[in-house]
């Protein structure tokens, strides 16, 4: 694995944490002060739209691409660990019966009501929004490839469109939907990472141009950015911050640390454990709620200790799964698909 692939697996792994932190310190009580989970969202979704351009670009383009097999793949990463976070919440969770179908088949993000797509794994409305971002994925690719410049202005007018669009809207429930879980307005944030991947070329003649020192600073500079605007955030009306305030500064993380120029920041991201980190941030993710959970069973414990007795879990349940049962459920879903398509 590359120095860039590097970076950006243990970036993925340090932003799960967070969003794990997000959930868990209020559920004990302690108020952070700070809404990292929309910032935590935005860099997951740009960063998928990023790593599948990089990966297909070429590919799409080829005549023996298959569309059909491509979901299949898509669907092999994100369908078995949705269904058995879905049957634990079943188990140890509320039984939300009327909320089973739309989850069992990432749906549920389309439905703009909190008791279908804000229960049972709440987590995994980021999967049914993502699975929209896949299904569009390879045509709107497909149309950067073709119509360039006229397809980066059409965008540029729907993100301020939408950001207007958000900020106008009444403070309500159903503004959340629109603008957090809605799959139509999470694909902005998905085509942007395409966008910076199409432009991966230019970034690394960019980067060439830069010496040691001056990344680091850069480095420095993108990361200090993420902490100050969570900490910093302008007054906007009904006190709602559109998702577009951060597209600057995750755009030009990404930015930075999918170049190939490398820094002191790089050097630590390169570290054997943040990398090994990176690699479960998906299992962290989704069973971030089973064990949040848990920890009501251990309320009388301090917080510090809880909070490590629950991440090691944490831990532990993501490592399990990717090591053991990840590759045979997507062995398993990928044949079912070829099956299906006919292969």
């Amino acid at each position: 694995m590359n120095t860039t692939r590097n970076n950006l697996a243990s970036l993925r792994g340090l932003f799960a944490i967070m969003i794990f932190l997000h959930h868990f310190l209020p559920d004990r009580g302690i108020a952070l002060g700070i809404d990292m989970g929309n910032i935590v969202v935005l860099f997951f979704f740009v960063l998928s739209g990023y790593a599948l351009t990089m990966s297909y670009r070429d590919r799409v383009q080829r005549p023996d691409f298959s569309y059909g097999k491509f979901l299949v793949r898509r669907g092999s990463k994100i369908y078995p660990i949705q269904w058995l976070t879905l049957a634990l919440a079943l188990v140890f969770g509320a039984k939300v019966w009327a909320a089973v179908p739309f989850h069992f088949t990432l749906t549920q993000s389309y439905v703009p009501r909190w008791e279908i797509n804000w229960t049972l794994n709440t987590a995994s409305w980021f999967l049914s929004s993502l699975t929209f971002s896949y299904i569009i994925f390879v045509p709107l690719l497909r149309m950067f490839l073709r119509y360039g410049r006229k397809m980066y202005v059409l965008y540029l007018m729907a993100v301020v469109a939408w950001a207007v669009f958000s900020v106008v809207l009444p403070a309500s429930i159903g503004r959340r939907w629109l603008c957090y879980i809605n799959p139509f307005a999470r694909a902005l944030d998905f085509t942007l990472g395409m966008i910076i991947a199409l432009q991966s070329e230019n970034l690394k003649r960019w980067a060439d141009r830069l010496n040691g020192p001056v990344v680091t600073v850069l480095e420095l500079a993108a990361l200090a950015l993420v902490a100050l605007s969570l900490v910093y955030t302008p007054w906007f009306p009904g006190r709602f911050i559109p998702k577009q305030y951060w597209y600057p500064v995750i755009g030009f993380m990404i930015c930075l640390f999918a170049s190939e120029c490398r820094g002191l920041v790089s050097s630590l991201l390169n570290s054997k454990p943040l990398i090994f980190l990176g690699s479960l941030s998906l299992g962290i993710y989704m069973f971030q709620a089973l064990c949040i959970s848990l920890s009501h069973e251990i309320a009388a414990w301090p917080n510090f200790p809880a909070l490590l007795f629950i991440f090691v879990i944490l831990l532990l349940l993501s490592w399990l799964y990717e090591t053991y049962l990840a590759p045979r459920a997507s062995r398993w879903f990928t044949a079912c698909g070829d099956r299906l398509l006919g292969r």
